[in-house]
């Protein structure tokens, strides 16, 4: 080996090494936006290879579509139905490896992939990006020159379209998890009890609609602020209060209150949610109104009352089969029962 012949490859090694330090960086400095990372790496791509212009496209449903573009000329497709384009090819090929393709003008490409002629593209480098599995898109670089890539370039095509492909599956991931999310708040918003979720400091950290409704106020008013600011007005847990015993007892705790800030009968059940370690680190706080249920039990106490007041005889029973549901005091004294005893187990004579 000459010594010019060495310093050209060392030259080269450097120039490898940058690059390679480059898409260091880069993969380092990529965010939580998905479409800035695609475009970043799209860029990188076309930098690095020295490229006319960069794609990546992906395939859905019979289109092509550019996810990525770098230095696209203004008038240029980024939709459009994949048969024919030289990147639904890579996708279908179902390999890993690099796909080269020179002399572009006098390949078939120049009659059905409409940018090989629209652009005077000479060289297409690309790869297929593969997600959970499958390929589903290319990443390429074009050259409107003839060119022949290294085996350092065809590394660097690899390493970023598997870049790509590492985001996209992070992509499909988060939008599971955003869909379960949504399906989760659906169903949560469904309930007709007010519910809400409370850190073990009794911070609100998630409320349905029904809440909102009984307590005429939006979700954001809600989240953050303490359980007994929003529920009495107070600036520390009340006597009582479920959620204390909840944490003490492990268990479900369940009280009946009124409300004077809601002036309304609640009744409120507490679930503790406990830790691998057996701490309670939030619970599911339900409430329901049941100020209805309430004056509903006041008439009858009052009916009640005026029955038993009365000297009559006053008796209920089931229009069914007969058996007595109640007899008053009157009653009871003039058939010679006693005030203790049960009479719902016996049936009025018909």
């Amino acid at each position: 080996m000459s010594a010019e012949t060495k310093c050209v490859e060392i030259a080269n090694r450097r120039r490898m090494v940058d690059k390679l330090r480059r898409i260091n960086e880069t993969l380092l400095n990529l965010g939580a936006d998905h479409q800035w990372n695609v475009n970043i790496l799209t860029g990188l791509c076309g930098e690095l290879l020295g490229a006319t212009c960069a794609l990546y496209n992906r395939f859905s449903e019979g289109m092509l579509c550019a996810k990525g573009r770098w230095h696209t000329p203004a008038d240029f497709k980024a939709e459009d139905k994949a048969e024919g384009h030289i990147c639904y090819d890579v996708i279908q090929r179902s390999t890993d490896e690099t796909f080269l393709v020179r002399n572009l003008q006098g390949s078939k490409y120049a009659k059905t992939d409409p940018n090989v002629a629209a652009y005077r593209l000479q060289t297409y480098f690309g790869k297929a990006v593969r997600c959970d599995g499958e390929h589903i898109g290319a990443l390429c670089a074009v050259f409107t020159k003839d060119i022949e890539p290294t085996e350092d370039e065809e590394q660097i095509l690899s390493v970023i379209a598997s870049a790509l492909g590492s985001g996209e599956d992070r992509k499909r991931v988060e939008d599971k998890i955003t869909a379960a999310a949504k399906e989760w708040q659906l169903t949560f918003d469904s309930m007709a009890d007010g519910v809400s979720l409370q850190n073990k400091i009794y911070e609100i950290t998630n409320v349905n609609l029904a809440l909102c409704n009984i307590l005429g106020k939006h979700k954001k008013e809600l989240i953050g602020k303490k359980c007994y600011e929003i529920f009495h007005n107070a600036k520390k847990p009340l006597d009582g209060c479920p959620f204390e015993k909840a944490k003490s007892s492990r268990q479900k705790e369940d009280i009946e209150i009124f409300e004077p800030s809601l002036n309304s009968w609640l009744s409120v059940s507490v679930s503790p949610v406990v830790d691998e370690q057996g701490e309670v680190v939030q619970c599911v706080h339900v409430v329901r109104n049941i100020a209805e249920r309430k004056r509903a039990e006041q008439s009858r106490s009052r009916l009640l009352a005026i029955l038993e007041a009365t000297t009559d005889f006053v008796g209920f029973a089931d229009a069914k089969d007969g058996h007595i549901l109640h007899i008053n005091k009157a009653g009871r004294r003039m058939c010679g029962i006693g005030e203790d005893e049960d009479v719902t187990t016996s049936h009025f004579i018909t």
